[in-house]
């Protein structure tokens, strides 16, 4: 049973393939029915039924139900007057079955789950070239449900491989401390995003933040809480991020985060945001060497904005983030500066235009 489970056949529409097979079978043979029949637990049911309106029959010995525990072909000449069969209903009953030839259909592993038979309503023998044709078309049976099995698990195999390749892929893409993209994958959504907003002739903005003087909390409480400060700095960046915008991490505590679509005035409402977000995060130190100290110590972000409404490439933005970054820092951290660059892509960065906007300071 476990064997025949295995090829989920059981109850399945009918096939054109093993219908052919049961047609071969009655011509070749001159008999009116031919059958694959598989036998479960309680029934016998037919896969394909040629000449019998039928598909399945209960189990009842004489028939497929013995013919199953064979090794050789089942022949019975008269079922009428074979003990072992003349009790069967589907030869004592109307249908009166005589004639009845079956072969085992045995697994590569030896394992019998059906019959290939050949039935008639009157009394015949089996010539030798018959029983020959009726074990290879048997063989044929099996291979074609071998073939069917093979098939639904390379298809299996490649489902499992493209959801591991997925998973791959992601892992791949995400920074496995704050598990938002990473410098790679963030870079290749910018100019994936600026080719968007080109065609879609909408604004975007691009954000450059990192955590001010994050090595003195590195160096006063340890790396692990630096970690864990990393961590909290990402979930308040993703929590202010809509769901069209992308945060990802550059590296060390330097974050890049998409802001699409989105004009000067939003970015600077978001950049206020993140900031005031931040600002939350209180340090707290959790080592031995440092039990004794009542130091609690605040977060913040510096941050630059780069925000066009023209076809500014990947690179523009980011340079333009930088410079602003930059300046936020120069100006005492904890603040956020934006620079409008309104010149066309093709415009050299020195030579780009902008207005440059103070959010915030400390």
């Amino acid at each position: 049973m476990a064997a025949l489970r295995r090829y989920e056949i059981l109850d399945t529409p009918p096939d054109g393939c093993f219908d052919r097979i049961t047609a071969l079978v009655a011509d070749l043979l001159e008999v009116p029915i031919a059958i694959v029949s598989l036998v479960d637990t309680d029934r016998i049911w037919f896969k394909s039924s040629h000449g019998l309106d039928a598909q399945q029959v209960t189990r009842e010995l004489g028939l497929c139900a013995s013919a199953i525990l064979q090794d050789d072909p089942y022949v019975i000449e008269d079922a009428a007057s074979d003990p072992r069969s003349l009790a069967n209903p589907l030869v004592a009953g109307a249908l009166g079955f005589r004639f009845y030839a079956g072969v085992p259909l045995r697994t590569h592993d030896g394992y019998n789950l059906g019959v290939l038979t050949a039935i008639d309503r009157k009394p015949r023998t089996l010539t030798h070239r018959e029983r020959r044709i009726l074990n290879d078309l048997a063989r044929v049976v099996m291979d074609e449900m071998e073939l069917r099995l093979a098939a639904r698990r390379v298809h299996e195999l490649n489902l499992a491989l493209q959801t591991a390749h997925e998973e791959l892929r992601t892992r791949a893409a995400r920074d496995s401390l704050t598990g938002v993209a990473n410098r790679e994958a963030i870079l290749e959504r910018l100019e994936h995003t600026c080719a968007l907003a080109l065609r879609e002739g909408r604004s975007l903005a691009v954000m450059v933040a990192d955590i001010d003087d994050f090595k003195g909390i590195n160096d006063s409480y340890g790396h692990l809480v630096g970690d864990q400060v990393l961590r909290e700095v990402t979930e308040r960046f993703q929590a202010v991020a809509r769901a069209s915008d992308a945060v990802g991490r550059l590296g060390g505590d330097e974050f890049l985060v998409l802001l699409y679509p989105c004009d000067v005035a939003h970015a600077e409402a978001t950049a206020d945001r993140i900031r005031t977000a931040v600002n939350d995060i209180t340090v707290v130190a959790h080592d031995g060497t440092h039990e004794t100290r009542d130091e609690r110590r605040k977060v913040s972000v510096s941050a630059g904005i780069c925000c066009t409404s023209q076809s500014t490439d990947a690179r523009h933005l980011l340079q333009g983030a930088d410079d602003a970054l930059y300046r936020a820092k120069r100006a005492g951290r904890d603040r956020t500066e934006v620079t409008v660059c309104d010149a066309p892509s093709s415009t050299p960065l020195h030579e780009e235009s902008r207005r440059t906007r103070v959010v915030g300071g400390a």
